[in-house]
């Protein structure tokens, strides 16, 4: 039973992140178009389905996950994942700040430079979660006994997952968008260096 009940809240997780991962790609094929014209009523449908999405999300990790791990998990365990609560609670204020700033079709379509930049922000933050949090379920991930997993053991389940997706996604958009002529003119992207070829490398910190 007990075993049972952690394979129900790792794939009720899992299933959100191929979710978020399905929107994204959908948001992806509107910034490929060539045509940027009413860009923000386009998007409108995507944005508000991930907003409730990722508000969905951040609700069953701090209630279902967060709640099992100060229940039954190890006090190095218990450190680790408090500072991902912490981070959750920081992307909570991000989605909330993004989608006030930016509920409006018109005002996406007349500010675009500050959208995009916005938009970048956010799905690189929620990218890094979603790995990090990856990395702390699987053991295919975990690189030490202080961050071992806490719910599944090797093959508990067939299909883990492959986090490197999600962050491929985010710097295909990014990549995109920066290959349209007017939005590469746009003061935003001189901020961007270059990426990092594995998200990995961004969670080293963990350890």
């Amino acid at each position: 039973m007990e075993r049972l009940a952690k394979e129900i809240v790792v794939e009720l997780l899992m299933m959100q992140h191929r979710d978020i991962e399905g929107i994204l790609q959908r948001l992806l094929a509107h910034f490929q178009q060539e045509s940027w014209q009413q860009i923000g009523e386009r998007t409108t449908l995507d944005l508000n389905q991930l907003r409730d999405l990722m508000i969905s999300h951040l609700e069953q990790e701090q209630k279902l996950l967060f709640a099992w791990v100060l229940r039954h998990g190890t006090h190095s365990q218990q450190l680790v994942y408090q500072g991902f609560w912490q981070s959750g609670l920081a992307l909570a204020r991000l989605i909330q700040t993004f989608f006030k700033n930016w509920q409006y079709s018109w005002r996406r379509e007349e500010e675009l430079g500050g959208f995009l930049r916005d938009l970048q922000a956010l799905a690189c933050m929620m990218a890094e979660r979603i790995h990090t949090e990856e990395r702390l379920l699987y053991p295919s991930f975990a690189h030490d006994t202080y961050i071992s997993p806490l719910f599944l053991q090797d093959g508990d389940v067939e299909r883990q997952p492959d986090a490197e997706q999600l962050h491929h996604l985010t710097l295909q958009a990014i990549s995109e968008c920066m290959r349209n002529e007017e939005i590469s003119q746009l003061d935003c992207w001189q901020l961007v260096a270059d990426p990092p070829s594995s998200w990995v490398d961004q969670t080293e910190g963990l350890e």
